[in-house]
């Protein structure tokens, strides 16, 4: 996202909304973690990206017991990272900021991810692939910052060269 247009966002997201000063506050330093973590994506920078996520970490299933914590969350991203031959865009924007309670922020986010993967089982070429994806995304302020805990995934869409695309 441009940053003229990521400020303006921030700006309309925080005026002249009755929200208190402190959950624009930690919406903007929330949304510095997410460039951060966009940033180590792009980079392929495992620790760069894990230091965004806390210690607590879990990715949460639509399917019980299927929730990946974050050893796994992490072996997953690396070994997607192995076959990704290039990132076009990652793009990740806060939509609202539904709760802040302390040292815990409850938003929502949404997800655009446009890279191209090697083709999967050795065979030859490579496939086109972007997916959306919106977020229900619980935060934890510790002493370093904001660290994301908890991610619900809400949906999204998957086009794999071009075409809709159902696992």
């Amino acid at each position: 996202m441009r940053p003229a247009l990521l400020l303006l966002l921030i700006v309309a997201a925080c005026h002249p909304s009755p929200r208190p000063p402190d959950a624009c506050a930690a919406r903007a330093e929330i949304e510095a973690v997410i460039a951060q973590a966009k940033q180590a994506n792009r980079a392929k920078d495992i620790d760069a990206f894990m230091a965004t996520f806390d210690d607590e970490f879990v990715l949460a299933s639509q399917e019980p017991g299927k929730h990946v914590d974050r050893a796994a969350f992490r072996a997953n991203i690396l070994r997607d990272w192995s076959i990704i031959a290039r990132f076009y865009e990652v793009e990740q924007w806060v939509t609202s900021v539904d709760s802040l309670e302390g040292d815990t922020a409850v938003i929502h986010t949404n997800q655009f991810y446009h890279r191209t993967f090697t083709k999967p089982n050795g065979a030859e070429g490579e496939d086109d692939v972007v997916t959306t994806q919106r977020h229900k995304e619980t935060w934890r302020k510790r002493a370093s910052g904001w660290k994301l805990a908890r991610v619900e995934e809400l949906g999204g869409a998957i086009y794999v060269n071009g075409k809709p695309y159902t696992p």
